[in-house]
């Protein structure tokens, strides 16, 4: 909420990026009850009116998600988790721009 209003005391668009741990992308759970924080995340978000993306469902789409974190850490990404992050996020601001 206090970002939202300092960024349009700034007139800055805001975005909010959601990423998931590493559980929440293995087989047969993604799209499952494990999924709560992004959905908690997202109707906060809708509520203040914050425009996010949300990429679990990218993350699960991904060949191997494990390879996306660093090994033995399931919250920090590796560089495929970096690179697929960035991807997303130029392909998301891309469309965004063309609104």
């Amino acid at each position: 909420e206090e970002l939202k209003k300092l960024t349009n005391n700034i007139n800055l668009d805001l975005n909010i990026v959601i990423l998931p741990y590493e559980f929440q992308t293995r087989k047969n759970i993604c799209g499952t009850k494990f999924n709560e924080p992004q959905k908690t995340l997202s109707k906060t978000l809708n509520n203040l009116d914050i425009k996010y993306f949300d990429y679990l469902k990218r993350f699960c789409e991904y060949k191997d998600p494990k390879k996306l974190y660093l090994k033995y850490d399931p919250v920090h990404l590796s560089l495929y988790g970096h690179e697929l992050v960035y991807k997303s996020i130029e392909k998301d601001l891309d469309h965004l721009l063309k609104e």
